[in-house]
């Protein structure tokens, strides 16, 4: 007697509507744009724009990783336990999306218009004001953020359908970043003719925020239209990498006793520091150390994500050919390349053309270093599937935390705008600390971090590798 078909079957034939895939794809459009602006103009805008000092800029960029690392696996769990059913009509999912996507209309933007009122009140007014809408950015952030991630299990049923939506969105992110590095390309070009940001460029970044968030608002209303989802009952599926679960295969505190828990975090945490320093100081060594114009601002910043891009496509292409390890080395050595590049890079030829070239060689090592970290820590998480969210939580809230920890002490030791060093002082401290953060990372490849499952699967974690 012939058996009947599984569920899965059925379910692998049916395909995710195209209108569905791209219409999820864009529902996290406004919070690449807003990374890409927090990551890459933040502290330009606020040091050299507004006038503020090193250290209130550092303070803000940390409060807003300690608010959103916190905010999180919070809002995670909360929708996990089924918390917001009442949300429109039964659908939390794109309630809780409303509610975010409304926290970050409020509060990003703020940060790029000017403290209305601040001057009575001092540095501690300046702080208090933007640290406010810092605040109110990051906690929409992580909502619209967990919102969208949830919903995949219930739009996808099998997991060739959940990486295939994944890659739509994932796609939708990287057009999304190169979107905001164009429009500052055509805002610079157009609107400037100074060799250098300052206090004269206010409206051009107010104009590249303005255009970024109205681009990112129909997004989400396209997004909002256009996917259905069904109304939810008890039982809500816990689904986001950042979520903290009720329950695990085996303890969580376990976790902390096993030496690969470590190892990979470095790894992982050294992998994102040196991926985001290039991004939030490459623009700051540019403006200073080499001065060039405002529209490179735009120009190399996009060159690195392309390279990022498309080299993350290269190692899904080659996954099967390289041991993970080498791939790792391979990155680490591009990696200090690069650095020295900063370092020793000078003169007409650099400024105009290696400068690109270094570039692509940051964002090459930073995306291997992030696939190969996350592709290692799913193996070593292996089929405890019920405390992925878990592991994925403590790491994504360590990198969050260490990097906003990081660039606060760089501000910190920055040296006053009219000291003779604070030229020259990006050239120093990027490839200084980048290299620090790949020596660590280089040091864990003594030890055991590579547990020795079969399974290892690469192409997974390309489809989550973007935006941890």
């Amino acid at each position: 007697m012939k058996s009947a078909p599984s569920n899965d079957f059925h379910q692998e034939k049916s395909h995710v509507k195209l209108k569905i895939k791209i219409c999820y794809s864009v529902g996290h459009v406004l919070n690449d744009f807003c990374s890409s602006l927090w990551f890459t103009y933040l502290l330009v805008y606020f040091q050299y724009v507004l006038n503020m000092g090193s250290t209130q800029a550092g303070t803000l960029l940390l409060i807003g990783q300690i608010i959103d690392g916190l905010t999180t696996p919070l809002v995670g769990l909360g929708i996990g336990k089924g918390k917001g059913k009442a949300l429109c009509c039964g659908r939390p999912y794109k309630g809780w999306h409303i509610i975010g996507t409304i926290c970050t209309i409020l509060g990003f933007p703020a940060l790029f218009l000017p403290c209305f009122g601040c001057e009575k009140y001092g540095q501690w007014g300046i702080l208090l004001w933007y640290g406010t809408f810092v605040a109110l950015a990051q906690i929409g952030w992580a909502i619209v953020q967990i919102s969208h991630m949830a919903l995949i299990p219930i739009l996808a049923k099998t997991d060739n359908q959940r990486i295939e939506i994944s890659s739509y969105k994932n796609a939708a992110g990287f057009v999304a970043s190169i979107v905001v590095y164009s429009i500052a390309w055509l805002v610079f070009d157009l609107h400037t003719d100074a060799s250098s940001v300052g206090e004269g460029n206010s409206k051009e970044f107010y104009l590249i925020s303005f255009l970024c968030h109205g681009l990112g608002i129909v997004c989400s209303i396209i997004f909002w239209f256009g996917v259905t989802e069904e109304k939810q009952r008890d039982e809500v599926i816990l689904t986001s990498l950042d979520a903290v679960p009720a329950q695990a295969n085996q303890s969580l505190v376990s976790w902390f006793r096993k030496r690969a828990f470590y190892t990979n975090l470095i790894v992982f945490t050294c992998g994102r520091l040196f991926g985001n320093l290039a991004q939030v100081y490459l623009p700051m060594y540019l403006q200073v150390t080499l001065s060039l114009p405002p529209m490179t601002l735009a120009t190399v910043p996009m060159t690195l994500y392309i390279s990022g891009f498309f080299t993350s496509m290269l190692v899904k292409w080659i996954r099967n050919s390289l041991d993970p390890v080498i791939l790792l080395w391979s990155a680490i050595t591009i990696g200090f390349v690069s650095s020295a590049g900063i370092w020793f890079g000078e003169g007409y030829i650099y400024d105009t053309y290696l400068i690109y070239f270094v570039a692509v060689l940051f964002g090459a090592s930073g995306s291997i270093m992030f696939i190969i970290s996350l592709a290692s820590t799913a193996n070593f998480i292996g089929d405890d599937v019920k405390s992925s969210g878990f592991v994925y939580g403590v790491y994504s809230l360590s990198d969050k935390i260490l990097n906003g920890v990081v660039v606060f002490v760089i501000q910190y030791i920055h040296p006053e705008r009219d000291s003779p060093f604070c030229g020259e002082f990006y050239r120093w401290v990027l490839p200084i600390v980048c290299s620090v953060s790949l020596a660590i990372a280089l040091s864990t490849q003594f030890g055991p971090i590579f547990t020795k499952r079969k399974g290892y699967k690469i192409e997974e974690t390309i489809s989550i590798s973007t935006k941890l």
